[in-house]
């Protein structure tokens, strides 16, 4: 199970040379020991179901900072460009070299953008 998990989680990497294969699989093997139901676990996000109501974009009106990877393999960068532009105001913030995570040599990239995005900077 832990090699399956970790190959997924390669895979979703989309070739970004910061996926760490030893400290994905040290987080697997605790999720694994700590996990009641393996197989419920592996299915949450195929489990989702999307109404079209969900995906009226233009409705919101929040603020929005879309975040995407451009190693993403699971939804290429052009779907971050088309979530930023279904969104009114929305602005795209592009980690070079991620895929789809968020891998931590990018969090003085993400998190100061996020800061920013919620005012979250300002004394």
């Amino acid at each position: 199970m832990v090699d399956f998990v970790v190959a997924s989680a390669k895979a979703c990497s989309g070739g970004s040379p910061y996926f760490d294969e030893r400290a994905t699989r040290a987080l697997v093997e605790r999720d694994v020991a700590r996990t009641r139901d393996m197989a419920a676990t592996l299915v949450n996000h195929y489990a989702m179901s999307f109404d079209g109501s969900s995906r009226d974009f233009a409705s919101i009106k929040a603020r929005t900072l879309v975040v995407h990877g451009d190693h993403d393999p699971v939804c290429p960068l052009p779907h971050g460009h088309a979530v930023r532009d279904a969104i009114p105001g929305a602005t795209l913030l592009i980690l070079e070299g991620a895929g789809h995570d968020l891998p931590k040599p990018l969090w003085d990239v993400f998190v100061p953008a996020l800061l920013q995005h919620t005012g979250g900077d300002r004394p």
